[in-house]
C-alpha cells in the first residue's frame, strides 16, 4: 500500500495516482528482473572463478612438474659433465706416472680454498674443474721435463713447458661453458710479483681463480716433495 485516497476523490487525481502506481509496479518488476539477472550472472561468475582457479592450479602444477623435470635434466647433464671432466683428468694423469692423483688433489684443495674465501658457487665450481684440467697442456711432455726444476731445464724444454698453459687454454676455450676455466688454466703459473709465465702478469691482473689454483698446486707439489711444473711460485 503506497497511497490512500479519501472520499469523495477527484477523478483526475485518481487517474494520476493509478498511473503512478502502475509505473511503480513496473519499476519494481524491472528491479526484480534485474536482481534475478544479476543473481544469475553472479552465479555464472562464481562458476567461472572456480573453473579459473582450477585451471590456474592445474597450470601451476604443470609448470612445477616441468621445472622439476628441467632441474633434474640439468642436474643429470651437470653430473655427466663433471664425470666426463674427471675421466679426462684421469687420462691426463695416466699420461705420466709423476702426475698420478695430482689433478684431483689440486682440484679438491682449490675448491676448499674457494669455499673458505666465500666465493660464489659458480666460481667455486669453475675453480674445481680448472684444478682437474690445469695440466691438460702437459700431455706429451716427458717425465724428465715434468719433474725437473724449471731453472735446470734446457732452453727447448723451458719453452715447451711454458707453452703448456696456453695449450691448455686453447684446448678448452672452444666450449663457451669452459671460458673461465680456460682462463684459469692459462694463468695459473703467473705470479703476483710479475715473474711468472706465460705473460708475466702481476697482482690483481691475474684472475682470482688462477691465483687460488696456483696456491693449491704449489701446496700439493710441496707435499709431494716434487716439482711437476717448474719452480714453486707461491701466489
Amino acid at each position: 500500500i503506497d497511497r490512500y485516497l479519501t472520499k469523495p476523490w477527484n477523478d483526475e487525481e485518481l487517474k494520476d495516482v493509478l498511473r503512478q502506481q502502475i509505473s511503480l509496479v513496473n519499476l519494481r518488476r524491472e528491479r526484480d528482473h534485474l536482481a534475478d539477472s544479476l543473481a544469475v550472472k553472479v552465479a555464472e561468475l562464481e562458476t567461472l572463478n572456480r573453473e579459473l582457479d582450477q585451471r590456474v592450479e592445474a597450470r601451476t602444477q604443470e609448470i612445477y612438474q616441468t621445472n622439476l623435470f628441467l632441474e633434474n635434466a640439468y642436474k643429470e647433464l651437470h653430473d655427466q659433465f663433471l664425470n666426463s671432466v674427471k675421466v679426462f683428468s684421469n687420462l691426463i694423469e695416466m699420461s705420466s706416472p709423476a702426475m698420478a692423483g695430482h689433478g684431483k688433489r689440486v682440484a679438491e684443495l682449490a675448491r676448499w680454498i674457494a669455499v673458505e674465501m666465500g666465493l660464489p658457487e659458480a666460481e667455486v665450481e669453475d675453480i674445481y674443474v680448472a684444478g682437474l684440467l690445469h695440466d691438460i697442456g702437459k700431455i706429451g711432455l716427458s717425465d724428465q721435463v715434468l719433474t725437473t726444476p724449471f731453472t735446470q731445464l734446457d732452453p727447448a724444454s723451458r719453452v715447451a713447458l711454458v707453452k703448456h698453459c696456453n695449450k691448455g687454454q686453447t684446448a678448452l676455450m672452444s666450449l663457451p661453458e669452459l671460458q673461465n676455466i680456460a682462463l684459469y688454466v692459462a694463468r695459473h703459473h703467473e705470479r703476483v710479483d710479475g715473474k711468472g709465465y706465460p705473460d708475466g702478469l702481476s697482482g690483481k691482473d691475474i684472475p682470482r681463480g688462477a691465483r687460488v689454483l696456483a696456491v693449491a698446486e704449489d701446496w700439493d707439489e710441496l707435499q709431494m716433495d716434487v716439482v711437476l711444473s717448474g719452480d714453486i711460485s707461491l701466489n
